[in-house]
């Protein structure tokens, strides 16, 4: 549904993103808690069914080749991994206004963003 309304200047990459580029373990589920980070399945595979596939991840820095800063607003939602992706994304932050991510029971703070809400798994960060 997200896509069929995808406003003018929005730009939607649906794509795994870490460190390298290159095939990765991807445990995936028909509910929402699928994830590539280990620790996180272990944490769900009492509640949740999950099955292994590999998939193709592209680096954070081939990302940023292909969809080149600034950006107005960015949304991460990894499950286990949103931290860690955030930090890898924080050379690219410059411009950018509004932060969204899963805070996965951390805290987060990036520098020259200030925290303006925090839901029951998201942290919301403004400049």
């Amino acid at each position: 549904q997200l896509l069929k309304n995808m406003p003018d200047g929005v730009t939607c990459v649906n794509a795994i993103v870490g460190e390298y580029t290159g095939l990765v373990p991807f445990h995936y589920s028909n509910d929402f808690v699928s994830t590539t980070d280990p620790a996180f399945r272990a944490r769900w595979e009492d509640k949740v069914d999950f099955h292994q596939v590999y998939m193709m991840q592209v680096s954070v820095d081939e990302l940023m080749r292909s969809f080149p800063p600034p950006y107005d607003f960015v949304s991460i939602d990894t499950e286990g991994t949103s931290l860690y992706i955030l930090g890898l994304l924080k050379p690219y932050l410059e411009g950018t206004r509004m932060i969204v991510a899963e805070d996965d029971g951390h805290q987060v703070a990036v520098e020259g963003f200030r925290r303006l809400a925090k839901t029951t798994n998201n942290i919301i960060l403004k400049r």
